[in-house]
């Protein structure tokens, strides 16, 4: 799917939400799902993170696995983790959870953080 493709919904009169994503096809749907969840993270993450920072999240489709990359400040960086790690694995869960159920995986990945050190 191009970059250039456009997704429209028609509202359908008495139709709910769930409904009308039926009316996509598979693909559009998870580039819609793509795109809600990158305004989900960029919401809860500037209720959270201080106010003058500056916030970019960016999905990255993969074979099976859908890459969403969270950017911020250095000094965000605990604001973004949370306590023992408790914020940025609730986001983790929420995004899988969502993902999963429309048949594919997700990965949020943030920055300054090694992996290895787990």
């Amino acid at each position: 799917m191009s970059d250039e493709t456009k997704i429209q919904i028609v509202k359908i009169k008495g139709r709910k939400a769930s409904e009308e994503l039926e009316v996509l096809d598979n693909e559009e749907r998870k580039t819609l799902l793509r795109q809600e969840i990158c305004a989900l993270l960029k919401t809860i993450l500037s209720n959270i993170l201080p106010e003058d920072e500056k916030l970019s999240i960016e999905f990255h489709v993969a074979e099976r696995t859908t890459i969403f990359k969270i950017d911020c400040r250095q000094d965000s960086y605990g604001h973004l983790v949370g306590r023992g790690g408790q914020t940025i694995e609730s986001l983790r869960r929420i995004t899988t959870t969502m993902t999963m159920k429309n048949g594919f995986r997700s990965v949020i990945e943030i920055p300054y953080f090694n992996n290895s050190s787990r």
